[in-house]
């Protein structure tokens, strides 16, 4: 499996215990919780408000530990890349005539 991310993120970690408890028997979940977030996957941590959440707070430790040109190089590729791919379509759609 590929990993696209930096050397510097590569080595820190997010190792944040899931907050959410067990409805059996109220115990804390075991879990971690998704890379900046508070909980794991089974209790949120897959709702997309929740990840872009996350992805913010990951965005802003980041910044803390020194290494946010990394990371914004990342996520301004990706915009750059989406504006493409918006731009095309917007074209597509006016000689279709929509």
């Amino acid at each position: 499996m590929g990993d696209h991310r930096s050397m510097g993120e590569q080595q820190l970690r997010w190792s944040v215990k899931c907050r959410a408890h067990r409805r059996k028997n109220r115990l804390p979940c075991r879990q971690y919780a998704i890379r900046g977030g508070f909980v794991c996957h089974w209790h949120g941590g897959a709702a997309p408000q929740v990840k872009a959440a996350a992805q913010k707070r990951w965005q802003a430790y980041l910044v803390e530990q020194g290494l946010a040109r990394e990371a914004s190089s990342d996520i301004n590729a990706v915009l750059i890349g989406l504006g493409k791919v918006a731009r095309n379509r917007l074209a597509q759609l006016r000689l279709e005539g929509y």
